[in-house]
């Protein structure tokens, strides 16, 4: 999600809120509470949130041991600790019975009873059923220093030597959570994983219309809530990014509710400032509020008047037409390589988009600026200008294009009523280098092979490969799949263990078609490995 509006407002102490069978408003929370039950055939949990309640119940009409318990425990996520938490709980017990409740913390591997506990022969229940929400079903705890988990604890006694089995009972014990609200603690400040880039971040260039910045952040604790740009101090853009589950919104409901890591680009339109200097920043902001500024740049805008020739709408309905290609470029005078709608080339190749313009009647348009852009693979929103070039005495135009990954390419014609438009697709194959560190081994003896996937942007967990060998005149997966690292190179490890004779492999690394990377499937060339049997 992209907005173009100021973000939420920082937690000053840097905790958030996670809400648990309900929100405050009474919408619908999941339960992210581990059960820990010693007999489930006769203990259970289940939840009716948030129309009913968490329930935690030991069986009414059976005898349970004296060492049956069950705890159910909320735990504050990774680098995160529990500041404060608010219970509205309802407990109903067996009158005169050993059945006993009691909220529990946990801290440092130490668990501890807290709050007004329930024991059957003293204590007929805590709270009321019939109002969830009211001030007798509230417990608040404040621990006097954070804690790892909170919980509720069930059992037949206090679970020492010294108490009997609890008999028989109707009812035993039952626990009901109808809401939670858990204050989280969240000290780590979120990340750039790398430079934020894109043209909106020009220092050099005169900055008109949509410009773009594209980013890869990460956090440790909540996760990552916001990423946005500001310019002289206001916030102009900002979104949620990787929130697939959609949870990373308040009230949050999920004790990590934000993605960890996340990656995007965000697009400003220059045109909606003053010409001139400006003062930028991006900044990233995590669940709890916490903040990490890249900058400040100074950009410099013009937009007066605006720049339209690389705008790609409204489509004009008689405005004529525009053919594109996408042509390799040659690499001998003698070479004349054939424009395709859809071409597929190696990472590097050098390539130009080829075309014609022409109006209503089928005639050539001469003198016609024509606005390239592109757009990578996978991707959406404002296509990128390239370049603008202008269209030769019998409408034909060529641009180069810079090297990069699989997108699409289009070229643009402003005419009265608004724009011609023509696409090819480039499809570009990953460059993989890959070197065996010895091409002559003994059974049982690793094959190591280093390399490099050229061709980027490279995801942050790296591009997923897998070493292909040739069976049966075939080539076929081998060995298991791994990942480059976050720049591109690889070591892969393989022993021989089987090999029987001196066999001579053919292998090859493969990178194939995946989500986030924006690259067609590519081949690394053939190594030859001999391999002598014991």
């Amino acid at each position: 999600m992209i907005v173009l509006a100021g973000p939420t407002p920082a937690h000053a102490d840097g905790t958030y809120v996670v809400s648990q069978c309900r929100t405050p408003s009474g919408g619908s929370a999941g339960v992210n509470f581990t059960v820990d039950a010693w007999a489930s055939s006769i203990d259970h949990a289940a939840s009716t949130c948030p129309v009913g309640a968490y329930n935690l119940l030991m069986a009414p009409g059976v005898v349970h041991p004296k060492v049956d318990s069950m705890t159910a425990r909320f735990y504050a996520p990774a680098d995160t600790f529990i500041t404060t938490y608010s219970l509205w709980r309802s407990v109903t017990v067996g009158a005169g019975s050993h059945y006993f409740f009691s909220v529990v913390e946990l801290a440092n591997e130490v668990e501890n009873r807290v709050g007004p506990g329930c024991r059957g022969d003293s204590c007929r229940g805590l709270g009321t059923t019939s109002s969830p929400l009211s001030s007798s079903n509230l417990f608040v705890g404040r621990p006097a220093t954070p804690i790892d988990a909170v919980g509720l604890y069930v059992s037949c006694g206090y679970s020492t030597a010294d108490e009997p089995d609890c008999p028989a009972a109707t009812p035993a014990i039952s626990v009901n959570l109808y809401r939670a609200d858990i204050t989280l603690w969240d000290g780590s400040n979120p990340t750039f994983q790398s430079t934020p880039s894109g043209p909106l971040l020009s220092t050099t260039n005169t900055l008109t219309g949509p410009q773009q910045v594209s980013f890869q952040v990460a956090d440790r604790g909540g996760g990552v809530a916001l990423v946005g740009v500001e310019i002289d101090g206001n916030v102009v853009a900002s979104g949620t990014f990787g929130d697939s589950s959609h949870s990373c919104a308040v009230p949050y409901t999920k004790p990590v509710p934000c993605p960890l890591t996340a990656g995007g680009t965000l697009t400003y339109d220059t045109s909606r400032i003053a010409d001139g200097p400006h003062r930028l920043r991006v900044f990233v902001r995590d669940a709890a509020g916490n903040q990490t500024f890249w900058g400040p740049v100074t950009i410099k805008t013009y937009n007066t008047p605006p720049d339209m020739s690389c705008v790609p709408t409204p489509l004009a309905a008689d405005g004529g037409s525009i053919r594109s290609v996408i042509v390799p470029t040659p690499t001998s005078s003698k070479a004349h390589p054939k424009g395709q709608p859809t071409l597929t080339m190696a990472y590097g190749r050098k390539a130009m988009i080829g075309g014609t313009l022409r109006d209503a009647n089928g005639n050539q348009v001469p003198g016609a600026s024509v606005c390239i852009a592109s757009q990578d693979a996978g991707t959406s929103g404002p296509y990128t200008p390239i370049t603008k070039v202008t269209t030769a005495a019998n409408g034909t135009f060529s641009a180069n294009l810079p090297t990069g990954a699989s997108r699409s390419v289009i070229a643009i014609a402003r005419v009265a009523g608004g724009a011609v438009v023509g696409t090819a697709k480039l499809r570009v194959q990953p460059r993989i280098v890959a070197r065996p560190q010895r091409r002559t081994l003994r059974n049982g003896q690793l094959l190591v092979i280093d390399g490099r996937v050229s061709g980027g942007p490279i995801p942050q967990r790296g591009v997923a490969l897998n070493l292909q060998a040739v069976r049966d005149g075939r080539w076929q997966g081998f060995a298991d799949a791994f990942r480059t690292r976050p720049d591109g190179t690889f070591r892969f490890r393989y022993r021989f263990t089987r090999t029987l004779g001196v066999q001579r492999y053919r292998l090859r690394i493969r990178a194939y078609a995946q989500a986030g990377y924006p690259y067609q499937t590519g081949f690394s060339k053939a190594l030859t490995i001999r391999v002598a049997g014991s």
